[in-house]
């Protein structure tokens, strides 16, 4: 009887450890499909940022002042091929929503550059003398 008892409490501990393993299996699978969903987010994102990036090459190229295109397709490039350290691909990223929202602001709008101006930071929205609005921006990068 004692002989049964044992090998009915180590059947137990041997049960209990496999369902153990099936629950940290189950986690481990959850995390991962997870972990492919962010993966396919961050990816969709990245193709939206590549569109803005080509939308905007194609209204800077309709401009006619030559040296105001060639500082804003020089700016512009600056977007292009920058990656953050954990994810694969190019990724754009954004101070915060305010920038995002001039940068849509920008790409509605002409963009007026002045010859002693730089396209710097994208903070701040200011009126001249002659009554022109400034834009100045700013492309944060994250530095492998």
């Amino acid at each position: 009887m004692k002989y049964l008892c044992g090998v009915f409490i180590v059947l137990l501990f041997i049960v209990n450890g496999c369902s153990q393993d099936n629950t940290n299996l189950k986690a481990l699978k959850q995390e991962n499909a997870q972990l492919k969903e962010t993966n396919m987010k961050l990816k969709n994102t990245n193709l939206t940022y590549e569109a803005e990036i080509r939308e905007l090459k194609l209204k800077i190229n309709s401009i006619q002042n030559s040296n105001e295109k060639d500082m804003l397709l020089e700016s512009l490039s600056n977007l292009e091929g920058f990656a953050f350290e954990d994810v694969p691909y190019p990724h754009i990223l954004y101070k915060d929503e305010a920038e995002q929202r001039m940068l849509n602001a920008i790409k509605d709008a002409p963009i007026n550059i002045g010859k002693d101006e730089h396209i710097l930071s994208m903070n701040t929205s200011f009126k001249d003398e002659q009554g022109n609005y400034h834009i100045e921006y700013k492309i944060y990068k994250e530095v492998n």
